[in-house]
């Protein structure tokens, strides 16, 4: 059963049962996504350590870390204050003497005593004219109590994993958790998180060789069992084990513990990958077998549609059109993914797709991940449908209650509402849809796995659109959402103005000043953006909330300010944003809520304090706010607090308004992470088997995927290997698990 903690989060009892968890480091493994103790394995070093090769004292130098073994000579501790302690020890070998000194761990003195022979590794430095190691690692290797061996030791003498830590936790204590269930996962624990010792896919097409006649194995890699390889990733062996008869082994330029690290790795990142693929392969079948309600489109209906809008579509819009009229008319579930630039006109495309639900008897739905998002779609499509009133829209927000909610909930089951707009508050199981013809996600990274799932449950297999203002980089198309069908939109409409981005360094930040006022002057408004709400102790930015106090009594006194972010309520938010977008106020001081959803066209100016706060992508939606009318935008990017990194992310930003270009860049950058949900599927990427990582490398899998779910046999593997793979949930969520 889990324990609750004070801060309402649960910890399960089988990981406080540990040696040496409590409550406290059972929390900072959580943070680490260590739930069970099973999850242990599959929190890989991110480095490892030569701890080989002992040096003498006489021969170490300053700077260097080395293994040293010696006798403890003295040993001996002491108060600096009150609350400071330090011990220091004099380890002796036979070339010469070292202090040890460690600083705040006063129960080490039960452990060390003169006399004991110590094997430590540490850095060495130099205090006093007398060589030194501050805070070494250490094994008693013989004493006159209960010494250890260094030669079996998990910490010296051998190559040491260095794991990812958080606060509460030592690279020791964490080395002897995964020891622990290395050694309960060889014993053949089951539960709590450890993996089924069953064949696997991995197994499976090794014995077949598959692997290696693909190429997706090397001829260097061993190919070791499912235990063997966590052994493997976690703690390398030097060298065969005695009497293994391991001819194997191709060392090339590498040593043996760096193929078996490899070989380890090689064979994790085929099981990742495999059910990746698995998964995508299982999407687009259950796609192609469903059969729906075909929703025809002929040239008056595109015709009448059309009229709806006061402008012309591009002809990127115009495809994108073609493509997905074609698409639910086709008799099958559509399932394509609409991307944009920001303010290319894909709300535009998703009101003509769900006017052609709405004209062939059906409810369209629109689910946004933001409250501030839901309300412009509903303000925009209200706008562009003012001339016919016959087209019922509602909006179904969180902030809609009472009466009012029932009401609208019982016209949307009755099928009077033929288009709503809303939140996740869509999905609830009181949201009745009478007939749901096309539901359309936009955002949808943003969005759980289950939300998703449960919006095209709504309707009988009803059409999806899914919608995105991120530009998804072509590597990632190429891998996640190869079987999606793509439309892209990159035309911004005519008489959308350019944005001009400038980079402020604090000495001329008067400057960028002054051009702000001069814009206001001339009737204009500007967006003020920061990265925090409230003051922070750990980092020294601005907040919202005082710089939104600085602006309106120092800087602006002569304007009205305004202040929106996410802890505002939807009443005070809405009323912030109406007040903006009506000009009662001059300037809006926001965070990154305002990154999409708002449209105010008489807003010039986007002036983003702190900017190296943020991502490349997510700024590039943030300048998107400015330049939506007749007048230019202009983009202020604040150098102020940022490193070298980020002042090489803000001048790429700068030097381009592609954001098809910026977001291969910030894939580039900051890496595949949980770049618009990968982590959301529920599958168990370690890192090795990204598919980001080595597009080549998933590529090969992916057909080995393919063609093995075509052969007849392939059926009985489902239930086989439906745990590993993560088939337990039902057809739609694995659907929905990637989208």
């Amino acid at each position: 059963m889990p324990a609750q903690n004070n801060e309402d989060s649960v910890v399960e009892d089988s990981l406080l049962a540990l040696p040496g968890v409590n409550r406290q480091r059972a929390e900072a493994l959580s943070r680490l996504g260590v739930f069970r103790p099973g999850d242990l394995l599959r929190h890989f070093p991110r480095r490892y350590q030569d701890r080989r090769n002992a040096k003498t004292i006489e021969s170490s130098s300053v700077g260097e870390q080395v293994v040293l073994t010696g006798q403890l000579e003295r040993c001996r501790g002491r108060r600096l204050g009150p609350r400071r302690h330090m011990l220091t020890a004099t380890l002796r070998d036979d070339s010469g003497e070292l202090d040890l000194v460690w600083f705040n761990q006063p129960y080490l003195e039960k452990s060390l005593h003169p006399g004991d022979f110590l094997c430590v590794f540490g850095k060495i430095a130099e205090h006093s004219g007398r060589l030194q190691i501050v805070a070494p690692e250490f094994e008693v290797v013989a004493s006159d109590g209960d010494g250890g061996s260094a030669e079996d030791s998990i910490d010296l003498n051998r190559v040491v994993p260095i794991y990812p830590l958080k606060r509460g936790l030592t690279q020791r204590h964490l080395r002897r958790l995964v020891a622990g269930a290395l050694d309960d996962f060889q014993a053949g624990r089951e539960g709590d998180g450890f993996p089924s010792v069953d064949e696997t896919p991995f197994d499976f097409f090794l014995d077949e060789g598959t692997l290696r006649e693909g190429r997706i194995l090397s001829d260097g890699d061993l190919g070791p069992g499912l235990v063997e390889a966590y052994r493997w990733i976690h703690f390398p062996p030097d060298s065969p084990e005695s009497g293994s008869g391991d001819d194997r082994l191709d060392l090339d330029a590498r040593e043996y513990w760096e193929v078996c690290r490899d070989s380890a790795r090689a064979r994790l990142a085929f099981e990742e990958r495999f059910a990746f693929a698995t998964k995508i392969v299982m999407r687009g079948r259950q796609f192609r077998d469903s059969d729906t309600e075909p929703l025809k489109t002929d040239e008056a209906l595109d015709e009448k549609i059309r009229s709806v809008f006061p402008f012309k579509f591009t002809a990127e819009q115009d495809k994108a059109v073609e493509e997905i009229s074609a698409d639910m008319a086709s008799g099958h579930p559509m399932y394509r993914l609409l991307q944009g630039d920001v303010g290319t006109g894909k709300t535009a495309v998703a009101l003509y797709s769900l006017l052609i639900a709405v004209r062939n008897g059906r409810q369209g739905a629109i689910m946004a991940p933001t409250e501030v998002l839901a309300q412009q779609h509903y303000t925009t499509i209200r706008k562009y449908l003012a001339g016919h009133p016959a087209v019922r829209i509602a909006l179904l927000t969180g902030a809609v209650t009472g009466r009012r909610r029932r009401e609208l909930l019982e016209e949307l089951a009755g099928g009077k509402i033929h288009i709503v707009v809303g939140t996740h508050a869509l999905v609830q199981e009181t949201v009745i849809m009478k007939n749901l013809g096309l539901a359309i996600i936009d955002e949808q990274h943003r969005f759980g796995v289950n939300e998703r799932s449960r919006l095209r449950k709504k309707g009988q297999e009803p059409h999806i659109l899914v919608m995105t203002a991120t530009p998804i980089p072509r590597s990632l198309c190429m891998t996640i959402y190869n079987d999606l069908d793509l439309s892209i939109i990159k035309e911004r409409p005519p008489g959308r103005q350019p944005v001009q981005t400038y980079l402020v360094k604090p000495e001329k930040k008067s400057d960028s000043i002054d051009f702000v006022r001069k814009e206001l002057r001339a009737g204009r408004q500007a967006f003020f953006v920061y990265p925090l709400v409230e003051e922070s102790e750990k980092l020294d930015l601005p907040a919202a909330v005082a710089g939104r106090e600085r602006l309106a009594t120092e800087v602006f006194p002569e304007y009205r300010v305004g202040l929106v972010h996410g802890r505002l309520s939807s009443e005070e938010k809405d009323e912030a944003l109406e007040s903006f977008r009506a000009g009662r106020t001059q300037i809006l001081v926001a965070t990154s809520v305002i990154e999409v959803g708002i449209d105010v066209p008489n807003a010039t100016v986007l002036y983003v304090e702190n900017a190296g706060r943020f991502g490349l992508a997510q700024l590039h939606q943030l300048r998107g706010r400015v330049g939506r009318g007749s007048h230019g935008g202009y983009c202020f990017v604040s150098l102020e607090g940022s490193g070298e990194e980020a002042l090489k992310r803000l001048d790429i930003f700068a030097g381009t308004d592609d954001g098809f270009k910026l977001a291969e860049e910030d894939l580039r950058l900051r890496g595949p992470g949980d770049y618009l949900g990968i982590r959301q599927s529920g599958l168990p990427f370690g890192g090795f088997g990204n598919p980001v990582l080595n597009v080549e490398a998933f590529k090969k899998v992916r057909t080995l995927a393919e063609d093995f779910w075509e052969r007849p046999e392939s059926a009985a593997f489902i239930d086989r290997w439906g745990a590993i793979l993560g088939l337990e949930e039902s057809p739609e969520e694995a659907i929905m698990g990637l989208d």
